[in-house]
């Protein structure tokens, strides 16, 4: 049934904001971007 396969997935779930402070990067560490990236999406 969906409703156990929905349970059974929800049982293996990580909610990312739990481990953003493990795997994520201070922005002030971060190289700055170049403002014209060749092979961009065109920005609206």
């Amino acid at each position: 049934m969906v409703a156990d396969e929905l349970r059974r997935q929800a049982d293996h779930f990580i909610d990312l904001a739990n481990i953003a402070a493990r795997v994520s990067r201070d922005p002030n560490e971060r190289p700055a971007r170049p403002a014209d990236r060749p092979g961009a999406p065109d920005e609206a």
